[in-house]
């Protein structure tokens, strides 16, 4: 009789270690990915500030030169600078022999420094926490002096719109490429060493692993297979077919399954190969122990399975 219990379960001794080459793949994928777009999305936001920057002093100069001609007239021009602040201008100056003829501001402002001897463009912050650039440009279009020159605050509001568009758009696409390549990775790492039963069984793909399903015992670093504590020798074929069958005890496998697994690239095989082999491979297991043969199930008009445990093969004695 065979004993009444077995412990039934699968060890993988060494199938984790794709799955942590995965993971590591996936992470240093992550890494590089967040770096590069990273970086991506500095230069390319430092281009649009840039380019921002560079009209906003043309709009100011293109300002000052009609400031130029109209500080004659500063109610024409006071009113040409009103008519800014209907865009993105927060405050528009401009100064002549030292005194503002023209200071209209939003109510948003609440004081504006005098700016400093010679500059063209700052980046300051409104009492609201507003970013802005504060520009200021000689009307005469030499360098700026205290004496004469065109000011106007300009909000950076759709360069701060534009990068808040551009790092959603970089984070959804960088997600998108983590996802595809992690996708990539699971197939190139995982898959050829997965199949049907949980591992792709082969005659010449090894594995590394222990299989325990009852009293069997199947060793796949020294291909070694055990049955009640006593060795078992099978040729290739048959290790590949009772490998394949005990990966998931108690599962059937259909004929289809073992043929594509056991004889990938054998066109000739069929039902009949597998009668013949599960034969030979239940002889082999009675002869090392009497009654072992009951361990691989015919399974009327489904396949084939090993047994999930002494208990089952026990009611099959019966």
């Amino acid at each position: 009789m065979l004993p009444s219990s077995y412990p039934c379960c699968v060890t993988m001794t060494l199938h984790g270690r794709p799955f942590r080459a995965f993971l590591t793949a996936v992470a240093a994928v992550c890494c590089l990915t967040a770096l590069g777009l990273g970086l991506f999305t500095q230069v390319h936001l430092r281009v649009v500030a840039d380019a921002f920057e560079d009209r906003s002093v043309s709009y100011v100069q293109a300002f000052a030169s009609s400031a130029l001609l109209w500080k004659e007239d500063p109610a024409t021009l006071e009113a040409a600078a009103r008519l800014l602040l209907g865009g993105s201008a927060v405050f528009v100056q401009v100064s002549v022999d030292g005194r503002l003829i023209v200071d209209v501001r939003s109510t948003i402002v609440a004081d504006i420094r005098l700016p400093p001897a010679s500059y063209t463009a700052l980046e300051r912050t409104l009492p609201t926490d507003a970013a802005y650039l504060d520009i200021a440009v000689a009307l005469d279009g030499s360098s700026v002096t205290p004496s004469d020159y065109a000011r106007m605050g300009i909000l950076l509001a759709s360069v701060h719109a534009e990068a808040w568009n551009t790092a959603w758009i970089v984070a959804a696409s960088g997600l998108g490429f983590v996802l595809l390549v992690s996708t990539l990775l699971a197939w190139a790492l995982l898959t050829p060493a997965r199949g049907k039963a949980g591992v792709t069984v082969t005659n010449d793909t090894p594995t590394s692993q222990t299989v325990i399903a009852g009293p069997l015992h199947i060793d796949f670093d020294t291909r070694r297979v055990l049955v009640h504590g006593k060795m078992v020798r099978f040729t290739p074929k048959q290790f590949a077919l009772l490998s394949l069958l005990a990966q998931r005890p108690g599962t059937v496998f259909s004929e289809r399954e073992i043929l594509a697994t056991v004889w990938p690239d054998s066109a000739y095989a069929d039902s009949k190969d597998i009668k013949q082999y599960v034969y030979l491979i239940r002889k082999r297991l009675n002869a090392a122990a009497p009654g072992a043969k009951g361990l691989i199930e015919t399974v009327p008009g489904y396949g084939y399975r090993v047994l999930s445990s002494a208990d089952d093969l026990s009611l099959t004695e019966h």
